[in-house]
C-alpha cells in the first residue's frame, strides 16, 4: 500500500504547487522544484498531573482536527499556507519546495471550530479572551505546534521528522460543595505564541467565564479528594513553571465573592484550584 499512500500525497504536492503559483509565485522566475516530505507525529495525549488530578478524558487532544502549515522561505521570496485533515496520530505532508533555498516551516493542530485563537499569522498565535458555554467548548481550545527551522533543500528525496508539541497548560477548578457559577481572571499570563521559537512573547490578562460543565456536576478527584468541577481553561505557558495571579469569583444568587489565589502553570501540565467554595 506504499505506493498508493505515495500517489495520494503526490497528488496534494500538484495541489500545493498549483496554489502557490501566481499568489505564492517564487520570484527571479520558474525554479527547480524537489518533493520534500515532512512526517508529522503527535505525541501522548495526556496532560501530565501535578498533583495526582485525575481527570477524566479533559485534555486528551481528541478534538484537534486540522493542521495548519506554513512554508516560508528565509530570503522573503517564498510563502505558502496549507490545511489538511488530521486523521491519525501521524500523518505526512509532501510538498514541493525550491532547490538551493532555505525554509522555515510551521505547524500548528487545533479543532476547525475553535475560535479562541488568532492564526492569520503562523509566526504569531494570539489569544483572544474566551466565552465559553460547554464542557465541548473549552476541550476545543486543546492545540499543538511544531516546527522545522532553516530547512536547506540542497537535494531531493528529503523527508524530516516533526514532533507536536503542545504549547497549553491546563487549569482545573473545584470544589468539595456544590457547584456554583464562577469567573476567573489571570493576571500577566501568556497570550502570544511563536512555534517557530517554541516559546511565549507576550503577556496580558485573561478572563475566563460562563463556563458550565456537564450537567453542573462532573467530578475529579485530586489526592483521593472527590471535588465537583468549578471551571477548566487552557492557557499558553513556558517551559518551566511559572508563578501567575488569579482572582476566582463565585456567584451564589447576586452575591459575589472574589478570592486571590497564588497559581503556577507550566507547558502541558495541569495546575489546580482546589477548595471548600
Amino acid at each position: 500500500m506504499k505506493w498508493l499512500k505515495y500517489f495520494a500525497f503526490l497528488l496534494s504536492a500538484v495541489v500545493l504547487v498549483a496554489c502557490g503559483g501566481d499568489d505564492d509565485e517564487q520570484k527571479g522566475g520558474k525554479e527547480n522544484l524537489t518533493d520534500v516530505v515532512f512526517q508529522v507525529k503527535f505525541p501522548s495525549y495526556n496532560f501530565v498531573n501535578q498533583s495526582a488530578v485525575e481527570t477524566g478524558t479533559n485534555g486528551n487532544g481528541l478534538k484537534v482536527d486540522i493542521l495548519k502549515v506554513g512554508f516560508y522561505a528565509t530570503d522573503g521570496s517564498f510563502n505558502l499556507e496549507k490545511e489538511f485533515m488530521i486523521g491519525s496520530e501521524s500523518m505526512d505532508v509532501l510538498v514541493s519546495l525550491a532547490l538551493g533555498k532555505t525554509y522555515n516551516v510551521i505547524f500548528w493542530a487545533q479543532n476547525s471550530e475553535c475560535e479562541f485563537y488568532d492564526v492569520s499569522n503562523l509566526n504569531m498565535i494570539t489569544m483572544k479572551n474566551p466565552a465559553i458555554a460547554s464542557m465541548e467548548g473549552i476541550e476545543k481550545l486543546d492545540a499543538f505546534y511544531g516546527a522545522c527551522k532553516g530547512v536547506e533543500v540542497d537535494e531531493g528525496g528529503l523527508i524530516f521528522d516533526v514532533e507536536m508539541k503542545r504549547p497549553l497548560a491546563q487549569i482545573n477548578v473545584g470544589t468539595t460543595k456544590s457547584w456554583k457559577e464562577i469567573k476567573f481572571k489571570l493576571t500577566d499570563v501568556p497570550i502570544a505564541f511563536s512555534p517557530l521559537d517554541g516559546r511565549v512573547v507576550a503577556k496580558s490578562d485573561l478572563t475566563f467565564q460562563n463556563i458550565v460543565m456537564p450537567n453542573k456536576v462532573a467530578e475529579f478527584t485530586a489526592d483521593g479528594q472527590t471535588y465537583k468541577y468549578l471551571g477548566l481553561a487552557y492557557v499558553f505557558a513556558p517551559m518551566q513553571k511559572t508563578d501567575v495571579s488569579c482572582v476566582l469569583t463565585i456567584y451564589e444568587g447576586k452575591t459575589e465573592t472574589s478570592y486571590l489565589l497564588p497559581l503556577d502553570i507550566q507547558v502541558n501540565h495541569k495546575s489546580t484550584i482546589l477548595g471548600d467554595y
